[in-house]
């Protein structure tokens, strides 16, 4: 919000990007299995993403972003020796979760935060407090955005 500070309210204006023609409003959604993945290795990088699934499978309500999110999209959909899923590969180098918490379950938040203190890690990796991101809204309000 602080971008609205510091700005005129009359000078904004909804940017809606031009429709492509292979765009469809319709959401779709893939269902994942964990043991349908193992670990991703790539010259000195390993990544236990069954394991890192396991995790989110195991705990409704969070999810993953970023580099995860994309390498596994990258993995459903490109050829093995496609250049970009190389690329997602030796880019990790963190776990980026969002932990979806509806009104009243501040207590989830704070048993993730002493876990994390704790030394918490999802397959040998370790998570950090700016690696979790809280958020009120619903899956749709954060696809959307």
């Amino acid at each position: 919000w602080d971008i609205f500070r510091s700005i005129s309210f009359g000078r904004l204006r909804v940017v809606r990007p031009e429709a492509y023609e292979l765009d469809d409003p319709t959401l779709e959604v893939t269902e994942l299995k964990p043991k349908q993945f193992g670990t991703v290795s790539r010259d000195d990088v390993t990544i236990p993403l069954q394991e890192l699934l396991q995790w989110v499978a195991d705990h409704p309500f969070t999810g993953y972003k970023g580099g995860i999110a994309r390498l596994v999209g990258k993995l459903l959909w490109l050829e093995h020796d496609n250049p970009d899923l190389y690329s997602e590969i030796h880019g990790f180098n963190d776990i980026d979760i969002i932990y979806f918490l509806q009104e009243g379950e501040e207590t989830k938040k704070k048993e993730m935060q002493e876990s994390i203190d704790a030394g918490f890690s999802i397959g040998g990796i370790p998570v950090e407090a700016a690696d979790v991101e809280y958020s009120h809204d619903t899956i749709p309000q954060v696809l959307a955005t």
